[in-house]
């Protein structure tokens, strides 16, 4: 299992870094022919449930 993870430096939150490099994991993923991709954050992380929510992503299940 490969695991996106990431963290953005405060100074530049907001900058949208995190969804521009999501696409471009989600294009390099296409390119190989991967059927799904599991994106996951931490129910309290705002930032990152917007960003996963911006991809367009279906939200399968909350796990605590």
């Amino acid at each position: 299992m490969i695991k996106n993870v990431y963290e953005i430096d405060k100074e530049y939150c907001g900058s949208n870094y995190a969804y521009k490099a999501s696409k471009l994991v989600l294009q390099v993923a296409k390119a190989h022919n991967m059927s799904e991709l599991i994106l996951t954050c931490d129910e309290s992380n705002i930032a990152s449930y917007k960003t996963i929510e911006k991809l367009a992503a279906e939200l399968i299940e909350i796990v605590k």
